[in-house]
């Protein structure tokens, strides 16, 4: 374990998110720093450095690798008041920022933490509505696509000021290195006087309403703060969401089709898995992945039972999903990040799915995988017993971790989805580093490495002496 993965300026990181970049085999973060400042991986470069500044403080995390190892993130910060809005942006190694929140010139910014009225099209209320923690689960997904010397960019998020669940999708071309803004990722952020960043509602950009607070006929369902997406290699866009009873799971076959704003396009298609009621009292802090084989991956909080789930679903299209507890000893399995690897074993190839989780019981990370998969019941626990099918684990931590709802961040090494060491890697192939890198840390900037084994690595929030706080990461030996 490092307890000090990552060292914040006034030693004050909150909101972690962490990935492993498939690049530079480097642990990838992304927090809030101290309060003014934003830190975020600069792509291959760095495991963090501080891509953002503002005049008051930031959060709202968002964070994404894509497959050349370019970082993106998201994150809202700035002056508020009656007469002046955050704005909601995405920031990119592609464009890094290095100036305050509010320039324009080194981020997209594609809402605001205020609107004018509080619904769209409202007629006479002029009143300015602000909600600085208005963004809820952010999740990025990217698909490379070689012959188009493109990435396919996909963005999802609760927007808790209207209750929606919302969508953008974009092709950003390697050639786009700066935030001019592409598709639904449009910077709009409009002025509406002087010296005032509120603006009516849906004027930022373009972007899909996937599910609202009633579950009109014009969405899939209704609503929810948890959220998550993922892409096929055939780029098919998979998600999942919480509306408050069950989980949800949609997929859209053409996610770049051109749609009218605010509005879904046809080809979103909504999915009862495993039947109807078969995912009921599940779904908080839901987590989907995509493998290299493009099987589904879903792990989720059972609030009822107390449980960690999880769900392999065959294909894109939700169909034969099968159903399984992870652990549920006392309450497990909030704060849930999920990663999936493939691994030889005994001889077969399987896709093995990585869950870090929160531990109530025992008030620490945790960390469940798939250890035995050739088993055709996979469920980690029976009549509250353990079966042996998952392998559970306390991390034996000795620091205190910080917030409850802060995640709980897991990552594996992968080369084309396949289980590799943690070794850095070198060069934009991503050859393979024979020797462990050296992890260096400071209050700007830092690189991060594992220990080189293949085990996955956590990384979580701690405090030192209650007062500090840190990014500590944990690895098997």
């Amino acid at each position: 374990m490092n307890q000090k993965a990552a060292i914040p300026s006034g030693n004050r990181a909150l909101d972690v998110m962490m990935e492993i970049n498939p690049v530079s085999g480097m642990m990838g973060f992304a927090f809030r720093n101290n309060r003014l400042n934003w830190s975020m991986a600069n792509g291959t470069s760095s495991s963090y450095e501080i891509m953002a500044k503002s005049t008051d403080f930031m959060q709202l995390t968002g964070f994404h690798f894509d497959s050349k190892g370019a970082s993106y993130g998201t994150t809202a910060g700035g002056a508020s008041d009656s007469g002046i809005a955050d704005s909601y942006a995405v920031y990119s190694s592609r464009f890094k920022c290095t100036n305050n929140s509010f320039d324009a010139g080194k981020k997209i910014r594609i809402e605001s933490t205020g609107q004018k009225g509080t619904k769209a099209n409202t007629s006479g209320d002029n009143t300015n509505y602000l909600d600085k923690s208005r963004f809820k689960s952010p999740d990025f997904a990217s698909l490379r696509n070689a012959s188009d010397n493109a990435t396919y960019l996909y963005l999802a998020y609760y927007d808790q000021m209207n209750k929606e669940v919302r969508f953008r999708a974009g092709t950003l071309l390697d050639t786009n290195t700066t935030p001019t803004g592409f598709d639904d990722f449009r910077d709009d952020y409009q002025q509406s006087g002087s010296g005032t960043s509120y603006v009516k509602y849906g004027t930022y950009g373009k972007f899909q309403i996937i599910a609202d607070e009633t579950g009109t006929s014009a969405t899939l369902g209704k609503a929810g703060q948890y959220v998550s997406i993922a892409v096929t290699g055939n780029n098919q866009v998979v998600m999942v969401w919480f509306d408050g009873t069950k989980l949800n799971y949609a997929y859209n076959e053409n996610p770049l089709e051109a749609h009218d704003d605010m509005k879904k396009s046809p080809s979103w298609t909504k999915v009862s898995l495993g039947g109807e009621n078969a995912t009921k009292n599940m779904g908080l802090y839901c987590q989907v992945a995509v493998d290299s084989d493009n099987h589904i991956h879903i792990a989720a909080f059972d609030n009822v039972a107390g449980a960690l789930k999880y769900i392999y679903v065959p294909s894109y299209n939700g169909e034969n999903a099968e159903i399984y507890t992870v652990d549920s000893y006392l309450t497990v399995g909030k704060q849930i990040t999920l990663d999936v690897a493939k691994q030889t074993i005994d001889g077969h190839d399987y896709q093995i799915p990585h869950i870090g989780y929160w531990n109530g019981a025992a008030k620490k990370p945790a960390y469940a995988y798939l250890a035995n998969p050739a088993a055709a019941d996979k469920d980690g626990v029976k009549a509250d017993q353990y079966t042996g099918v998952w392998e559970c684990s306390i991390v034996p931590a000795a620091s205190q971790y910080k917030v409850p709802e802060d995640r709980i961040n897991v990552g594996v090494w992968k080369n084309a989805g396949v289980l590799t060491t943690s070794y850095g890697r070198t060069g934009a192939t991503g050859t393979l580093n024979k020797t462990t890198k050296d992890s260096t840390v400071g209050t700007d900037s830092g690189k991060c490495y594992g220990n080189g084994t293949k085990n996955a690595a956590l990384a979580y929030q701690i405090t030192i002496n209650g007062a500090e706080a840190y990014v500590e990461t944990a690895q098997k030996r």
